[in-house]
C-alpha cells in the first residue's frame, strides 16, 4: 500500500516517459524517487516561526462546510501571514 502510496504521489513526466516506453520497473523507481525527493525538499514549519512576535487580528465568518472550500483553520493561519506582511 505505501509503494502505491509513493507511485501515485511521486508520478510526474519524466516517470510517464519510463510508462509510455513500457519499462514498468523504472517508471517505479523514478515515482519513488520524486516521492522521496519531494517530502526532503518540503520545509515544515509552524505559524508561530513564520509570524514571530507579530500578532495580527483577524475576524472571520465561519460558513459550514461547503466541498471545494478552504477549511476555516486554513484561512485563519494563511490570512494571518498575509496580515502580518502586509503586501503591498
Amino acid at each position: 500500500m505505501k509503494q502505491l502510496i509513493k507511485v501515485l504521489l511521486g508520478f510526474n513526466a519524466i516517470s510517464l516517459v519510463h510508462l509510455i516506453r513500457l519499462k514498468p520497473k523504472q517508471f517505479l523507481r523514478a515515482c519513488s524517487s520524486a516521492f522521496t525527493a519531494s517530502r526532503s525538499m518540503t520545509p515544515k514549519l509552524n505559524l508561530g516561526h513564520i509570524l514571530g512576535d507579530r500578532r495580527p487580528t483577524i475576524r472571520l465568518f465561519v460558513r459550514r462546510y461547503e466541498d471545494g472550500i478552504l477549511p476555516s483553520e486554513h484561512t485563519m493561519a494563511l490570512l494571518s501571514i498575509l496580515v502580518a506582511e502586509a503586501p503591498r
